[in-house]
């Protein structure tokens, strides 16, 4: 078998496999409960932000874990809600392709740059790819964890230099698997090509040397929070969603919002069921 017949084989183990998780993991047939979309009663959700505005008050190391839910109002899709990337492509149904090259970072972003800024908020953990945290001022491996890393950035396996770019790179299924920049870039200190360091499906820190270090530094942030304020995530991707089982275990308070149920749920002290921005826009700072 030539090189060019194990790549195709790979692939498609990769592309039967991903499939196979798509499925699975939006847990469409056994736990429905996960894609009904919940949203609180006034009351209720009155009394739920005036309980996490005391959190926050009281709170000396807060932390705060992103999803593709706080996106969405800056006209980017989630992934596991109602019309998602990832249930759609379960359903067998089209989904339309994003471009993140001209989004504007939203209010939930500027929210958490603020309280980054005002010393509030600690650090920030974030599985999204967009770079809105970044476009919003927080500076990545000093106050921002990106699990899953940045569609901004490419990075050198030879020297281990990462760089900017000007554009936001275009994933296929190919270079998903294979981590490859298309057209090459090379590395303008060694001259290696430069690869994505985006985390798919598949990936480990193998494939993606440099998020095993971003992936601790999260780890270390989630043991020193006495409150994590998990928002728009459905965390339900290993190991970027276990890390809330450690601020729980430590003995910090978490407080989920968003608009779905979470397998974490049992882990947290408050579920609020309503839009991040709706939310963070009646918290202080």
């Amino acid at each position: 078998m030539n090189s060019d017949e194990v790549s195709s084989c790979e692939y498609q183990k990769f592309k039967d496999d991903f499939d196979k998780y798509v499925s699975g993991n939006l847990r469409t047939s056994k736990e429905a409960e996960y894609m009904q979309t919940h949203e609180d009663e006034e009351a209720i959700l009155t009394e739920k932000l005036e309980n996490l505005r005391e959190l926050i008050a009281s709170s000396k190391h807060m932390v705060v874990y992103t999803g593709a839910g706080v996106s969405t109002e800056c006209g980017l899709p989630d992934y596991r809600g109602k019309d998602g990337v990832w249930t759609k492509r379960a359903k067998g149904e089209k989904y339309d392709k994003f471009d993140v090259n001209n989004v504007s970072t939203g209010f939930t972003h500027k929210w958490i740059a603020e309280g980054v800024k005002e010393g509030r908020v600690k650090h920030v953990i974030s599985t999204n790819v967009d770079n809105l945290h970044v476009k919003s001022g927080l500076v990545r491996k000093e106050n921002l964890s990106e699990l899953h890393g940045n569609l901004f950035i490419g990075e050198c396996r030879g020297c281990g230099k990462e760089f900017k770019l000007p554009n936001p790179l275009q994933l296929d299924d190919t270079t998903r698997l294979e981590h490859t920049i298309t057209p090459p870039i090379p590395c303008s200190v060694c001259s290696e090509p430069l690869c994505d360091n985006v985390v798919s499906f598949h990936s480990t820190f193998e494939d993606v040397p440099s998020m095993e270090a971003i992936h601790d530094a999260a780890w270390v942030q989630c043991i020193k929070a006495d409150l994590l304020l998990v928002l728009g995530s459905s965390l339900s991707v290993p190991s970027a969603c276990d890390l809330i089982d450690t601020t729980h275990e430590k003995g910090g308070k978490v407080v989920i919002v968003n608009r779905q149920r979470t397998p974490k749920d049992r882990f947290a002290v408050m579920n609020v069921f309503a839009d991040c921005a709706d939310v963070v826009r009646q918290l202080p700072w």
